[in-house]
């Protein structure tokens, strides 16, 4: 929305800076590094700004990532700030989300369709977003990072995207690995349990030799 209605957001007192696009990440890290002296404005692409005059200037939208191999999805950070600022509350996402602790995995930014009604159709990603084509995340990325949240939080994963945009050797490639991974977490489970119930044997019969 703030990419559609970025000339009207900057008219507000309160509105320095917008950011346009689909894909942030390295546009807001070089406006970070403008705002502390490290760079100037001009140079942030997909920006929309106030110079000291109080003009309007808007950055063309330059920064279109051709897939998210280079976007990170990692939970752990999340767990070391509530660790570090002792936050519970500041680190969850919507209220009850300890109860039903849902998140998601990313596979695509884009759309192949262009639907009439959808805000997030082809259409309107090269209209006011600059993307011409869907950038895809690696299943081999993907399935890491259904792997590394399963680590952190148990419970359910949105794998948001329709997997077949990007063809069915993507689709087929993710659920091998999904599945593989499942299958090798299930034997890690087993053995450990496997383990415990060896070590609490050996336990019981060192107290009756004991005795």
């Amino acid at each position: 929305s703030s990419s559609y209605f970025h000339e009207e957001l900057i008219e507000y007192p309160c509105v320095d800076f917008v950011v346009r696009g689909d894909s942030t990440e390295r546009p807001m890290l070089d406006l970070m590094r403008a705002i502390s002296g490290n760079g100037s404005f001009d140079e942030v692409a997909n920006l929309t700004w106030k110079a000291h005059d109080g003009a309007v200037c808007v950055n063309e939208i330059t920064h279109v990532p051709e897939d998210l191999n280079g976007v990170s999805l990692n939970y752990s950070y999340n767990m070391k700030s509530v660790i570090r600022y002792r936050d519970m509350a500041g680190a969850i996402p919507f209220k009850d989300w300890l109860e039903y602790p849902i998140t998601a995995a990313l596979t695509c930014r884009g759309c192949t369709h262009s639907c009439v009604t959808c805000g997030g159709s082809a259409a309107a990603f090269k209209g006011f977003l600059g993307r011409r084509r869907p950038a895809f995340r690696d299943p081999e990325r993907l399935a890491d990072d259904i792997a590394h949240i399963s680590k952190y939080i148990p419970g359910p994963i949105f794998v948001l995207g329709d997997i077949g945009q990007a063809g069915s050797d993507y689709a087929d490639r993710l659920l091998a690995l999904y599945g593989a991974a499942r299958s090798r977490s299930s034997s890690s489970s087993l053995h450990r349990r496997n383990s415990s119930r060896s070590s609490t044997t050996r336990c019981r019969t060192t107290r009756l030799r004991y005795r």
